[in-house]
């Protein structure tokens, strides 16, 4: 993203970016909610994977009512990011993901993972 310099009043110079305010504020939401939808999916995955693991061990004492606690908490998780991918995909994304440098950009070999230009972007169906 290219900054604008601008003369400022005291003589010297001030860089403004293009796309402060909205989309900028869009774009940290995109990010902390794809953020929150990879956490909530991980602790489902905690969750089922110690219902997983007391159901198959021999000498665990996984009664029914840890196992419906724990069934009602996965399902908790579960619903949670099925909430934060709802909103993610009703966060009106007025900004264009080519613009921002790739998150790889540092790693040799890996910086040339940006979308090439004229690819077009696959818009996410809405989940009635």
């Amino acid at each position: 993203m290219t900054a604008i310099v601008k003369t400022a009043s005291n003589g010297g110079s001030a860089s403004v970016r293009p796309r402060d305010g909205l989309a900028k504020l869009r774009r940290e939401e995109v990010k902390a909610l794809i953020s929150l939808v990879c956490e909530a999916m991980s602790q489902t995955s905690s969750v089922a994977h110690e219902i997983h693991t007391g159901i198959y061990a021999s000498d665990s004492e996984f009664g029914p009512d840890r196992l419906r606690r724990m069934l009602a908490e996965a399902r908790a998780c579960w619903q949670t990011a099925d909430q934060y991918l709802r909103m993610l995909g009703s966060v009106p994304v007025d900004y264009d993901p080519a613009d921002e440098p790739p998150f790889c950009a540092h790693l040799p070999g890996l910086g040339d993972a940006r979308p090439r230009p004229g690819t077009p972007h696959q818009k996410i169906p809405e989940i009635p």
